[in-house]
């Protein structure tokens, strides 16, 4: 059973960054919360937490999958929806720290969210990954188990669309 210390300092130094990603990706403050959560209590669950080499980019690679089914999945689709698709505001006036203040200043306008509703799940997730966290194509492709150049290839897209 992983320790409970080495859980909960995971959760406090990754949870804002994994969440912000989340939102980024999925458009939803209170769906990317609930998806960290999942990751975090699946990775209670597993018995192996001190195997993990490099946890930033386990935690990582969680949340861009778990982002990238939820907006695959049906739940999220906005096609049912008749009027505009708008991103959910976020405002948290109990931020205290400062990588709270950072994360909330750097937070993606709302006009930008729209734009990225354009994008297809794979374009989105490489564009975020590129344009706001400058991950190098390599660990893109890593994440998403695509080569390298299909990765740029949707970044290129992405940004004729956007």
């Amino acid at each position: 059973m992983p320790t409970t210390t080495n859980l909960t300092q995971l959760y406090q130094e990754y949870r804002h960054a994994m969440t912000a990603l989340s939102y980024r990706l999925i458009g939803s403050w209170s769906e990317a919360e609930d998806l960290v959560q999942d990751v975090f209590a699946e990775l209670q669950q597993n018995e192996q937490l001190d195997d993990i080499r490099q946890p930033k980019s386990y935690l990582m690679r969680a949340v861009v999958n778990r982002s990238l089914n939820a907006l695959k999945s049906p739940r999220l689709s906005r096609e049912t929806y008749t009027g505009p698709w708008l991103p959910e505001p976020v405002f948290d006036p109990g931020l205290e720290t400062q990588l709270d203040r950072v994360l909330r200043e750097e937070q993606v306008s709302y006009a930008f969210m729209v734009l990225l509703e354009r994008l297809t799940p794979e374009e989105r997730t490489v564009f975020v990954l590129r344009e706001s966290f400058a991950m190098e194509y390599e660990e893109i492709a890593d994440l998403l188990g695509k080569s390298v150049v299909a990765c740029r290839k949707l970044l290129s897209r992405a940004r004729q669309k956007v």
